[in-house]
């Protein structure tokens, strides 16, 4: 995966901290290369973390739809990511 750590934190920890953690997330879902987020609120998504850590990008799309820009592995990283929610 093309992703850097932060600070020892796996890429779903990462993940977490561009979103406004765990408890942010209502729904996930994932598309051909983008993680698609309901979020409680889109305003806690911190571009700062997600530009050190090489996701291709971020769109907040209204006050609870966000998505993440991560490439063609996206199926493998929603999957993980629902295990873990």
């Amino acid at each position: 995966m093309a992703f850097s750590k932060i600070a020892g934190n796996s890429f779903i920890g990462i993940l977490s901290a561009i979103i406004g953690g765990k408890e942010n997330i209502k729904t996930v879902d994932c598309c051909s290369t983008r993680l698609r987020f309901e979020l409680g609120d889109s305003a806690l998504v911190d571009e700062a973390v997600y530009k050190k850590t090489g996701v291709l990008g971020v769109m907040k799309m209204d006050k609870g739809t966000t998505q993440i820009i991560i490439g063609t592995q996206v199926q493998t990283v929603a999957e993980e990511l629902k295990k873990l929610l």
